[in-house]
């Protein structure tokens, strides 16, 4: 074999300090070997180069040195190459020896052919010389001897400060598991031989702590010992991410590390850490289970996944016991790969149960029956009923879930919020109500889910749903009073009469679902009366739910009410069109105005009745006009009239309409023949108001007063136009004692001395006359 030479060492041997550094290399310069805890670093004398103990078991003379040094194989082959061996082996020996009989040199073994690191080598007591080369040969920066270290530290004073420095450098030799900076390993490390060392040391702190009497950190060195397991565990299985003994022991470090191993598809790991650290367990079970369901491997995810739930209670509307975790199970179920959840299975029990699921399901279901299955599974043992009832109609079995909420008589929260609302969110209310009269067709048992369907929308003033409902239960009733709300609008916004106008369609479905509740019950009666003696004649569909009832009367009064206010709405569209209550200024009062666009309607009180007569009769062209439908109001709802009518008197003289009040009078005077009672209740209205306006004509007040029928009601009309003295005339002539007495009180307020003596002199002259 014929060697190649590669490398010339230099002309002159260097000193020591100009060797190479041994921080700088990694790697024999000769082999490109890696340098490790056992691979130690050596220089050699000639060159200067850092090598490995293997490139260096050579030794020859070298200029500056009194005997043979270590020398690489590279200088050792520049100065004997292998094709001169055969030739000057003579010369070589001779050389050998020589060098083997240098001064001081110390005794090489005869066996030149072993590793030179093999060698057993000892100081010399009387050889310092000798002893300054071995050592400087032989380092323990980079091989570590423990029992050496623990026998320095038995020659400490104090145990317990001893046993701290050996724990300290136990967690210091820990650091060299964990990764460089950059993420990587030192591979040159033997990890099991580290953690050797870590035990050894933790139990000598440990027996110099209990020589001591620090329990305390006797304890935490057993911590220390049971987290060497997890290390060991930690290299078994080849993780990259080794943290330190002390990271170990801490509670949040020890549970970002197990979240990091979760990340990372570690479960076992995870679980050691979380059971010998006292984390909670159920977490790592939650992402192991998960894990199993995304390959499709449900029988495994089961037995991972049963150590996180809890079975909910058998009470009626439980919820379950962790529903998040339960929400993320469904979903890896309904995702995982059908290749790997079963095998092709052809018994005739599969084909028939898939193929009956096939026919519940709606069509825009993607669940096949064995994620189907394995969903139900989770649900039934795990889930509260809102979750099985959510289920079952977000995949399309609105039967079943219809079913499941009769069976179970499921609360009527759990109706609402898991079947009923979203099915509205998702269009389908029509496919509700039919799979509920599929269920049950008389609704009898859905009679409180119904009801609590109606309040919620109430609630949320949801009224077209809420009448779609009540049409469903056949509450008419109750669809004829939302109709109402329909038409009459909602709090907080305006209406006006065009409003109302365009919405009296409701008005007439109002009018036709109260004829049908009429329709309906004397149906029933009728079959009460042929089917008497039978006790199951006299039921219907509809008995047991709790719909309004209404007597006959009633409903009709309520008819009768509906037709009025389409009549009156057509009038007053028809008075608002031709006046415009605009081409008139100051025809109609402001606060009419005002009602006007906000008109009232007959389904309030007996006031906002009245109001609606009032709007009636003073926005009409003539008081005849209007007069009749204002009296057909007074008298559908018994309104008093005296009272209606002063009010309506009060009105027209704030608008300045003398006249109509005098035809208002005559159509009274006509249509009623008890107007006696009232008649100058209405004048002396009117009479006060034109008395507080700033233009009025006396003249007009002087017809009206004409108009009284009592002698009391003159005085009082004179004393409200402050007219005392027609007054007083009027009192002295009927001879009112008591009406001559308040005129007087009067005139004294005014300031009429003239008006108050004349009084007094009356008075004192009919008292002397009585007595």
């Amino acid at each position: 074999m014929v060697y190649v030479e590669t490398f010339k060492p230099p002309p002159i041997p260097p000193p020591s300090h100009r060797w190479e550094a041994d921080s700088r290399v990694t790697k024999c310069r000769v082999c490109k070997g890696m340098f490790g805890l056992f691979t130690r670093r050596h220089h050699c004398r000639r060159c200067g180069r850092v090598v490995c103990s293997t490139c260096s078991a050579n030794q020859m003379s070298v200029d500056g040195y009194d005997r043979s040094q270590r020398v690489c194989n590279d200088c050792y082959y520049h100065r004997f190459p292998p094709k001169q061996a055969s030739e000057d082996s003579s010369e070589e020996e001779t050389d050998r020896d020589a060098a083997l009989k240098l001064p001081h040199a110390p005794a090489i073994p005869p066996d030149l052919t072993a590793p030179y690191s093999l060698i057993r080598v000892r100081l010399k007591p009387r050889d310092p010389l000798t002893n300054v080369t071995l050592r400087n040969d032989f380092s323990y920066s980079g091989s570590p001897d423990c029992p050496l270290c623990l026998s320095l530290m038995e020659l400490h004073s104090d145990k317990k400060q001893s046993a701290e420095f050996i724990l300290d450098c136990a967690h210091n030799v820990s650091l060299q598991l964990m990764p460089t900076d950059h993420g990587l390993l030192n591979e040159e490390i033997d990890k099991q031989f580290v953690i050797g060392i870590i035990q050894y040391l933790l139990l000598s702190a440990k027996v110099k702590f209990s020589s001591a009497g620090c329990h305390d950190s006797v304890e935490l060195c057993d911590t220390y010992l049971s987290r060497v397991d997890l290390l060991k565990m930690f290299v078994s299985s080849n993780y990259k991410k080794i943290p330190s003994i002390q990271e170990l022991t801490q509670q949040d470090s020890s549970r970002r590390i197990r979240d990091q191993l979760l990340q990372d598809d570690h479960f076992s790991l995870a679980m050691e850490i979380s059971t010998k650290c006292n984390l909670d367990t159920s977490s790592v079970w939650a992402a192991w289970g998960m894990a199993w369901l995304r390959v499709g491997n449900f029988v495994k995810a089961r037995e991972k996944l049963k150590h996180c739930f809890l079975p909910p209670l058998q009470a009626i509307g439980s919820t379950s016991h962790n529903p998040s975790l339960l929400s993320r199970v469904i979903e890896a179920i309904e995702s995982a790969p059908l290749a790997a959840i079963h095998e092709p299975r052809d018994d005739w029990s599969t084909i028939v149960s898939t193929t009956m699921m096939l026919l519940e399901k709606q069509d825009d279901c993607f669940l096949d029956k064995y994620r189907y299955d394995e969903c139900m599974y989770y649900l039934k043992k795990y889930g509260s009923q809102t979750s099985k009832v959510a289920f079952l109609f977000k995949h399309g079995f609105v039967l079943k879930a219809c079913k499941h909420i009769l069976e179970q008589q499921c609360s009527t929260d759990i109706f609402l919020e898991a079947l009923l609302i979203p099915a509205l969110k998702r269009g389908q209310f029509d496919t509700i109500k039919h799979e509920m009269r599929a269920c049950d067709p008389s609704l009898k048992m859905w009679e409180q889910y119904l009801v609590a369907s109606c309040c919620y929308f109430s609630r949320r003033q949801l009224f077209s749903i809420l009448y779609e409902m009540q049409i469903f239960m056949k509450d008419f009733i109750r669809a004829s009073m939302t109709c109402i709300k329909f038409y009459t609008g909602f709090t907080g916004k305006q209406t006006s009469i065009n409003d109302l106008r365009n919405r009296i369609a409701y008005l007439y479905k109002a009018e036709e679902h109260l004829k049908t509740h009429l329709d309906t019950n004397a149906k029933q009666n009728t079959d009460l009366r042929t089917h008497l003696t039978a006790r199951l004649g006299a039921t219907s569909h509809e008995e047991g739910l709790m719909l309004m009832s209404m007597s006959p009367a009633e409903t009709a009064r309520h008819i009768n009410t509906i037709k009025l206010q389409v009549e009156v709405t057509e009038y007053l569209y028809n008075c608002y069109s031709r006046r415009d209550l605009g081409i008139r200024s100051g025809s109609v009062p402001m606060v009419l105005v005002q009602k006007v666009q906000q008109p009232a309607t007959l389904f309030g009180g007996a006031p906002i009745r009245a109001q609606v007569a009032c709007q009636v009769l003073l926005l009409s062209t003539t008081i005849d006009s209007g007069f009749p439908l204002v009296l057909k109001i007074l008298r559908a709802f018994y309104l008093p009239r005296g009272k209606f009518f002063s009010q309506a008197a009060h009105m027209l003289a704030a608008d300045g309409r003398c006249a109509d009040i005098h035809h208002l009078l005559e159509c009274v005077k006509a249509n009623d023949e008890n107007h006696a009672g009232y008649t100058d209740d209405i004048i002396l209205a009117a009479v006060k108001e034109l008395a507080k306006t700033p233009n009025n004509e006396p003249k007009e007040i002087d017809k009206l007063v004409n108009l009284l029928n009592s002698d009391k009601s003159k005085i009082n009309a004179f004393i409200q136009c402050g007219k005392l003295k027609s007054a007083y005339l009027t009192a002295i002539k009927g001879r009112f004692v008591d009406e001559v007495k308040r005129i007087s009180t009067i005139a004294t307020q005014a300031g009429q001395t003239a008006i108050r003596d004349i009084c007094d002199r009356w008075l004192q002259m009919n008292a002397s006359t009585r007595t």
